[in-house]
């Protein structure tokens, strides 16, 4: 059991073509995926359905200041293997993408393949935007968010 100091939370955030559900949460030495399980798809493909969002409440803040490192909130890793851990030292980029379908968040480390997570629900796609900007300023980077007369799609 390991304990880490988290300043908020990005989620829930989907791989695998929707099977595997993400909460991520923003460490400032390690970023970690805690699975949140396949019971959160379906109730997500409800939700999304009948124009609900996602009707998951997690348990961490999105909304963070990265000055408050010393009042972050601590997080019990149990170690399990279904976690994913980037320690931040190892990582190359840690990239949002706005996508035509759901906008992607890219975790790559400098030695293995890049892990693609998708946003079940866009609107939280801008409070990722800020504590990533914020916590990572060094890693973080973003794609396609840029003014262009073809923006519309986007949205």
């Amino acid at each position: 059991m390991r304990t880490w100091r988290v300043l908020g939370s990005i989620g829930p955030l989907f791989s695998n073509g929707g099977l595997k559900n993400w909460e991520l949460l923003v460490g400032r030495d390690m970023l970690l995926a805690r699975p949140l399980g396949i019971g959160l798809s379906i109730k997500s493909g409800v939700m999304a359905g009948i124009g609900g969002g996602v009707g998951v409440d997690l348990p961490v803040d999105p909304y963070a200041r990265p000055a408050d490192w010393d009042s972050a909130r601590v997080i019990e890793d149990p170690g399990d293997a279904s976690w994913r851990r980037y320690p931040v030292q190892e990582l190359a980029f840690v990239e949002l993408r706005r996508c035509l379908s759901a906008n992607e968040l890219r975790v790559q480390p400098h030695d293995r393949k890049a892990q693609v997570y998708g946003f079940g629900d866009r609107s939280l796609t801008e409070s990722a935007r800020a504590l990533l900007r914020a916590c990572y300023p060094d890693l973080y980077q973003e794609r396609n968010f840029e003014k262009r007369w073809y923006s519309f799609i986007y949205r």
